[in-house]
């Protein structure tokens, strides 16, 4: 029902090819279902599909590897889900480093506040530092 539900909702605002976007709803219902971004946990996920948590790791792999989403659709869906507040959105600005392996790996984000959480709406791979 959640993954009909978010399939629904996305494909009224999203223009997308149908499979992506049935790979994008499955994503977000196993993300909401499952509290992680774990590729193998989330393959786990029922679909209705008759296939193996195998083959749906390797559709999620191939949906990130290969998908062309356009952001701006997705960022005023985002921003159409969000009550907007009498004074106007805040927006933050936020540039944060993540270490992979040795690999430094910087982000420039822009996110609307939404209560006490912070939602990105753009983000931007930027040059690291080493």
């Amino acid at each position: 029902m959640l993954l009909l539900n978010i399939h629904k909702l996305l494909s009224n605002s999203l223009k997308a090819n149908s499979a992506r976007l049935n790979c994008l709803s499955f994503i977000v219902s196993a993300m909401l279902q499952h509290r992680t971004v774990n590729l193998v946990i989330l393959s786990t996920s029922d679909d209705g599909k008759d296939v193996s948590n195998e083959t749906r790791y390797r559709r999620l792999q191939d949906f990130f590897l290969n998908a062309k989403l356009c952001y701006q659709s997705i960022g005023s869906f985002i921003l159409s889900r969000i009550p907007k507040p009498p004074e106007g959105y805040t927006l933050a600005m936020d540039r944060t480093n993540w270490k992979f392996g040795r690999k430094h790996i910087n982000f420039l984000v822009i996110s609307v506040v939404a209560g006490s959480v912070s939602i990105p709406l753009v983000w931007k791979s930027a040059p690291a530092e080493d």
